[in-house]
């Protein structure tokens, strides 16, 4: 015993040995990023408002969650912000100097282009490669188009399955090996979907790149499942529907899809009944595989440290081989679009949205501890097309310019208003709802990025007794900014932090593939994040509530997830004025 307890304050001497150790170094790196910083000042010469320099100084506006003065009273106001002075001054020269690579990932405007390099093979996969030398990681994502969302039923249901069954092995690699070899890349390989694209994706070391190359390539290239591997892949996702029940803002938002978009829209999902999965087919997927599964309707993306001459070498070693398969003959799926193969309504049309009035639907969910809240209202696409398009931040349009993409300035509006009502503490929600009168822990809004017009939600969980007061404090805020215009010093505030939080989304590898795979997916221009940040620096408090008047106090669905018998007796009374409708589980 007196052995076991000497090891045990042994090992905590030697943890409190390193932790004081780490101190000590992070201190000392510290105090020489200091020493740099004044002699980089003693250099330069520039003091803070050396207006000589041409840079003046720049101030950043700071604020708090208790400087929000809100009236005792009911009403819904902004209210004054009590604002802190932060003084930067501006150093010239003090960054020390970078590769050309380093230059292209590090420097401080790089995050906003997005633009990789790209080469394509003779079977016309496309590939996109980003070097990054500043850390010794590579991230490897190939697309497939073959996400959630098909022309038609049968192809909806068994692309998930598919995307599972890669993982149970290839030709070359049986099951057993090849979780063996995907286990030598240290971190696990990950799979899943998004509207359009199934996505394999692996964070590897440099060293690890060409094993990651050749599974992915395997697991691409051909695939002849075995009956057993079906039924698990097949058991697999009747566990992850049946898991999904319990999740209410997944419930709140297939839901929300299924009221606001017309069955035929390419938003509408609904979620296959169990027979339907257990019948699923070898051949079905097999002939799935063959028709979706093609070099030309998919892409790679790679981003870290990588040589860009051995990188094609090593790509085309392991992925020239793959090439189109004949598909056999119908698998018995059914039509619900034409147009094209890629998406179930037509571009032209944007969208087939179903006319409603404002609604509140109560999902019963028996024994729930708490409720879920979804307020969800369509809004606009998040891009647009040139020329001629007219939006309320640029009523001109710009006629005469060639037909390119851009974010939409609309689209970019309503981010700022999702970030000032809902976008972290210091936000409109959560300042009053949580920190004032304590109905919630964590509120948050948010404007969706699509191709068609997509939905503006917000998002909460409360207490059963606490969900009429936080739906009814949320439509007070919403009254509120569609009635007065954004105080300027609050809207400089959002600006800054919409800004950081832009910059941030590019610090990492897997970051900036997942980036260039949402800007891919929605058809962005290489620019659209200057072009974002540009428009997010021009909005005025005028244009904002003209945005909030047109979209966000429009008609709106209020989805309540919880139980029937502490709710829906309030919501009925609360909110007479609301369409209602109750909805018992499985939600298919």
């Amino acid at each position: 015993m007196k052995v076991e307890i000497l090891k045990i304050k042994r090992r905590k001497t030697e943890k409190n040995h390193l932790t004081m150790l780490l101190c000590c170094l992070f201190l000392a790196n510290c105090m020489a990023i200091n020493r740099q910083e004044s002699q980089s000042d003693e250099e330069n010469n520039a003091p803070v408002n050396n207006t000589a320099t041409g840079k003046p100084k720049q101030t950043i506006y700071l604020k708090t969650v208790n400087d929000y003065q809100y009236p005792p009273s009911s009403e819904i106001y902004p209210g004054s912000m009590k604002t802190t002075e932060i003084v930067l001054s501006h150093r010239e020269n003090a960054k020390p100097k970078q590769s050309a690579a380093d230059d292209m990932a590090f420097t401080g405007t790089a995050f906003t282009d997005t633009r990789f390099l790209e080469f394509k093979l003779d079977n016309d996969l496309q590939v996109f490669f980003l070097p990054r030398q500043g850390l010794p990681v590579v991230s490897v994502s190939a697309i497939i188009a073959a996400g959630k969302h098909h022309t038609d039923d049968i192809d909806e249901l068994l692309s998930p399955l598919l995307l599972k069954l890669l993982k149970q092995g290839t030709k070359k690699y049986p099951r057993t090996e090849f979780q063996h070899r995907a286990a030598l890349l240290g971190e696990p390989m990950t799979y899943r979907q998004t509207s359009r694209y199934s996505i394999i994706s692996a964070e590897i070391l440099p060293q690890d790149l060409a094993l990651a190359l050749e599974l992915i390539s395997q697991q691409l290239a051909y695939i002849n499942p075995e009956e057993n591997a079906i039924r698990k892949v097949i058991e697999q996702q009747l566990l992850e529907n049946k898991l999904a029940q319990f999740s209410g803002f997944y419930l709140a938002k297939q839901l929300f899809y299924q009221n606001n978009y017309a069955p035929d829209h390419y938003y509408f999902y609904q979620e296959p009944a169990a027979a339907q999965i257990k019948s699923v087919s070898k051949k079905q997927l097999i002939n799935l595989y063959q028709k979706k599964y093609l070099p030309e309707k998919s892409k790679l993306f790679i981003a870290g440290d990588i040589e860009p001459n051995n990188l094609q070498q090593q790509i085309k070693k392991y992925f020239s081989g793959w090439s189109a398969k004949k598909p056999k003959k119908d698998n018995g799926s059914t039509s619900r679009m034409t147009n094209t193969e890629n998406i179930k309504v037509s571009p032209d049309a944007q969208n087939t949205l179903k006319n409603q009035t404002s609604r509140i639907d109560l999902i019963n969910r028996k024994g729930a501890s708490q409720a879920d809240i979804l307020f969800g209202v369509v809004t606009v696409p998040g891009v647009v097309t040139l020329p001629g398009v007219v939006t309320i931040s640029d009523p001109e349009g710009t006629p005469g310019a060639l037909t390119r993409n851009k974010i939409s300035s609309d689209w970019v509006g309503l981010k700022i208003l999702a970030s000032l009502l809902g976008g972290g503490p210091s936000s409109r929600l959560f300042v009053d709802l949580r920190e004032k009168q304590g109905l919630t822990y964590v509120i948050s809004a948010r404007q969706i990025a699509g191709e068609y017009r997509s939905p503006f939600f917000i998002q909460t969980s409360v207490a059963h007794d606490k969900v009429v007061r936080t739906i009814s404090g949320i439509k007070k805020h919403l009254d509120y900014l569609c009635q007065h215009k954004v105080d300027d010093t609050e809207l400089k505030l959002v600006k800054q932090q919409l800004t950081g939080e832009i910059a941030f989304q590019f610090q990492t590898n897997p970051q900036w593939v997942n980036n260039k795979i949402h800007q891919v997916e929605i058809g962005l221009p290489d620019d659209y994040i200057s072009d974002m940040i540009r428009q997010i620096k021009s909005f005025t408090p005028e244009q904002l509530l003209l945005i909030a008047n047109n979209y966000i106090c429009a008609t709106h669905n209020v989805i309540v997830v919880g139980e029937q018998g502490q709710l829906e007796e309030d919501l009925l009374r609360q909110f007479n004025d609301y369409r209602y409708q109750l909805h018992s589980l499985p939600l298919q």
